[in-house]
């Protein structure tokens, strides 16, 4: 069942999503919203769609999401990401690291309907895969209907760098370390967004003790 949530009109919120589910938020004029993920599918057919509807003109979200899977983790989700009012801003910045035989599945879209002004609509999506197993589907999309705006979408999938690893264990750390230091440095760009630091924190050990 998808759950629906109203963030009002210049209200400013922040919410973490740390278990599987569809949920739908609507934004009022000028109203913000830092939305965080970070979950992992217990049912493999299971997929988490996350729709946000601005509706108001100066609405604004910022999509955070950090992902990690071991083992035969799997990763699925949606975002849907609609532009139904002016000035309206939505980004959504994904990085999924995966090891073992772990997949990620990801479906981005970015809609700015007809009757809209100076939108600006973007999402990337990266991915680290720390095995040859591992898996991961990025599938990004754009539906334009205006002229005036803004919209963009980006992808990458890389593997871990072994000469990386290898160089720092020859400055004297453990390859456990130099592995932690590769987690933190992909993640840390999204990590020092959150605005709440409990919050940051929370992500930051459950992606480490996923990749560790």
């Amino acid at each position: 069942m998808t759950q629906l949530l109203t963030i009002p009109k210049s209200a400013k919120q922040i919410i973490f999503q740390d278990v599987p589910g569809s949920h739908t938020i609507t934004l009022e004029e000028s109203a913000e919203l830092q939305y965080v993920l970070s979950f992992k599918n217990s049912n493999p057919e299971e997929k988490s769609i996350i729709t946000f509807k601005l509706n108001g003109d100066h609405a604004r979200v910022n999509i955070i999401g950090l992902f990690a899977g071991k083992n035969s983790d799997t990763v699925k989700f949606e975002t849907q990401t609609i532009h139904n009012a002016n000035n309206t801003y939505g980004h959504a910045q994904i990085k999924t690291m995966l090891k073992d035989k772990s997949t990620s599945d990801y479906f981005g879209l970015i809609r700015i309907e007809k009757h809209t002004h100076e939108s600006d609509g973007h999402l990337s999506h990266d991915t680290m895969l720390l095995s040859k197993q591992a898996k991961s589907k990025s599938v990004p999309a754009l539906e334009i209907e205006a002229n005036d705006v803004k919209a963009g979408h980006s992808a990458s999938v890389g593997q871990v760098d072994e000469e990386t690893i290898f160089y720092l264990c020859s400055r004297g750390l453990s390859e456990e370390q130099a592995r932690e230091l590769m987690i933190e440095g992909f993640f840390e760009s999204l990590l020092e967004q959150i605005n709440d630091d409990k919050i940051a924190t929370k992500v930051r050990e459950s992606l480490q003790a996923t990749l560790l």
